[in-house]
């Protein structure tokens, strides 16, 4: 399974929320995303589950890599909530929340992942 950026950005959002580092910023969408994912997999025993272990532990990687796989996997289903969570992403963004954990995607179950870069300040050249 191919794992969108947007997926990754929101899980790791997500996390950042639930150890408070999202309430830093004026935006107030973390609690909305959190509650957008928490509906679209209602019902889903291993979705619920991972969602509590990410907010009993938002430092567990594997669990806010599970999430990533879980919400990308929602996105490819269903593209009203690809919609949703590409605004809230925008909307983080332009209230100055960006995911800060890095993760490394490389080989998570046979996922595919195109090159993700989250920049905070650079001063002077950036190559790739």
């Amino acid at each position: 399974m191919e794992i969108d950026p947007i997926a990754i950005a929101s899980a790791s959002l997500i996390a950042q929320a639930f150890l408070g580092e999202a309430g830093r910023s004026a935006w107030s969408g973390a609690g909305r995303m959190i509650s957008s994912v928490r509906n679209r997999f209602s019902g889903t025993q291993t979705a619920t589950a991972t969602l509590a272990v990410v907010q009993q532990d938002p430092n567990d990687a594997q669990a806010v890599d599970d999430l990533a796989l879980l919400i990308s996997s929602g996105m490819q289903r269903d593209m009203q909530f690809r919609e949703l969570m590409e605004s809230f992403i925008e909307e983080a963004i332009a209230h100055g929340e960006v995911p800060r954990q890095v993760r490394n995607y490389t080989d998570l179950r046979n996922a595919k992942v195109g090159k993700v870069v989250n920049v905070d300040t650079v001063n002077g050249d950036l190559n790739f």
